[in-house]
């Protein structure tokens, strides 16, 4: 979008094309700002986690802040930029010159406003790894699996990750202080369309929401996805919600959905990231 095609304050009129740019201009700077509701809690969480040695302590705490800073950088020169100047000075003299039927935009009025071209992308994605049967070619053969656990001990070292060879069931447990296990088995019972059963112990009221959700994901028969979901989860009771922007809610409920979701960082290299919500928050 360029600036003199469609953010000119000149014309007294915009077409609906121009509009419709414009209000999807707008949408992605409001997520953007309200990503940065997490960012004390992201600075912070390196110091409530236990680690090896100061040093790492101190390396994961750096990064927290530079990120932190990164973000509200990338932010500010958004708000600051002509493009978005010309949006805001373009809807003060609309409201200035037409100031009857002015009415407030309600998000209620619009389920699912904030996420309708990720859940597009997403749709598109899962048709991409159905087969012609019908079934998930994202399922991974046995052959796969040691090399899909090795990718997932890679990100999260602080994992312990085991797989069975007996039965091929794979152990997950988070690290300190929650040391939840997640245990994924094989399905008997529906192994081409549901083919993993996953449980987790202790199995508290928080935990069993999320293996509500687990079983409830996109690609029920992706062990990838699967495994990024679960690791999600890691911070359950201390990440909060992206949307209210709190980890306990009025219903003393914690964020227990999970939505893989594009970076709200313009300059994020890292692909669709795993926001956290609560329940009522969707």
């Amino acid at each position: 979008m360029t600036t003199g095609e469609n953010v000119s304050t000149r014309s007294a009129e915009w077409d609906e094309q121009r509009l419709e740019s414009a209000l999807h201009q707008l949408d992605k700077l409001h997520l953007r700002l309200r990503s940065l509701r997490s960012t004390i809690p992201k600075i912070i969480k390196p110091l409530t986690t236990p680690h090896d040695s100061p040093e790492m302590l101190f390396r994961r705490f750096a990064q927290a802040s530079e990120q932190a800073l990164q973000d509200i950088k990338i932010f500010t020169e958004a708000m600051r930029n002509e493009s978005n100047r010309g949006l805001f000075e373009h809807a003060t003299s609309s409201r200035a010159s037409k100031t009857e039927g002015i009415t407030p935009w309600l998000v209620t009025a619009y389920p699912g406003w904030s996420q309708s071209d990720h859940e597009k992308k997403l749709a598109t994605e899962s048709a991409q790894t159905q087969s012609s049967d019908g079934h998930d070619k994202a399922l991974d053969p046995p052959r796969n699996v040691d090399a899909t656990l090795e990718a997932f001990r890679a990100a999260h070292p602080d994992f312990q990750v085991s797989l069975d060879g007996d039965d091929k069931t794979i152990e997950i447990i988070y690290p300190s202080p929650t040391k939840h296990r997640f245990r994924i088995a094989q399905s008997t019972t529906n192994p081409h369309d549901a083919p993993y059963v996953v449980t987790c112990h202790p199995f508290s009221s928080q935990y069993k929401a999320a293996l509500h959700h687990i079983s409830q994901r996109q690609r029920p028969a992706d062990l990838v996805y699967l495994l990024d979901m679960i690791a999600s989860y890691s911070d359950l009771t201390s990440r909060p919600c992206t949307k209210c922007g709190k980890v306990i809610n009025t219903k003393l409920a914690f964020p227990v959905v999970r939505r893989k979701e594009r970076s709200l960082n313009a300059e994020s290299k890292t692909g669709p990231v795993w926001n956290a919500y609560h329940a009522a928050c969707t």
